[in-house]
């Protein structure tokens, strides 16, 4: 059975086919995130989730973002557990906790976009996730496709326009 925090678990005796009822509570995941070589104390913009506080981040593209945090039940630590690192609902990594509950796990993301950064853990039919993390990348403006086509049009005209001039004063100068 399940409720909003709690799980049941039942398990039946061969012998006389009673259940066993054993309460489990909701593991707790908290994630947070940092540009790669930053300290955590730096985080910017930082929210409440479960009682921790948690950066929305702003990357530059092809950049690493550091991906970590723990997983706890009834307060204490998971150790050992297997979580899947989920970018945009899709896993990518896979990693294993430390024995005080805690991961940590290093993303690239190459588009310019505005990702979702979530862990899941999973026992035995249930699945179990963290409040998602959102994470900005962008390409600065000189790096754009277009920025860079539109410079080299301004400079192939200025220097037409600046072959034409000299062409025409020397013309001008012969007369």
């Amino acid at each position: 059975g399940m409720s909003e925090d709690r799980y049941w678990i039942y398990t039946i005796y061969a012998h006389s086919q009673r259940k066993i009822r054993i309460l489990w509570a909701k593991p707790q995941i908290t994630i947070m995130l940092t540009e790669r070589g930053k300290p955590t104390s730096q985080l910017e913009e930082q929210t409440m989730c479960h009682g921790a506080k948690v950066a929305e981040l702003t990357i530059r593209a092809g950049e690493e973002v550091e991906v970590f945090g723990w997983i706890t039940v009834l307060g204490r630590p998971l150790g050992d557990a297997k979580l899947d690192i989920l970018l945009d609902g899709v896993p990518v990594k896979s990693v294993t906790t430390q024995a005080d509950g805690s991961f940590r796990t290093t993303l690239k993301l190459e588009e310019e976009k505005t990702y979702t950064v979530n862990a899941r853990y999973r026992f035995l039919d249930r699945e179990f996730y963290g409040q998602p993390v959102k994470i900005r990348t962008y390409i600065p403006l000189y790096q754009k496709p277009w920025f860079i086509i539109a410079i080299t049009i301004i400079a192939a005209v200025a220097i037409a326009a600046a072959l034409i001039i000299w062409r025409t004063r020397r013309t001008l100068s012969r007369i």
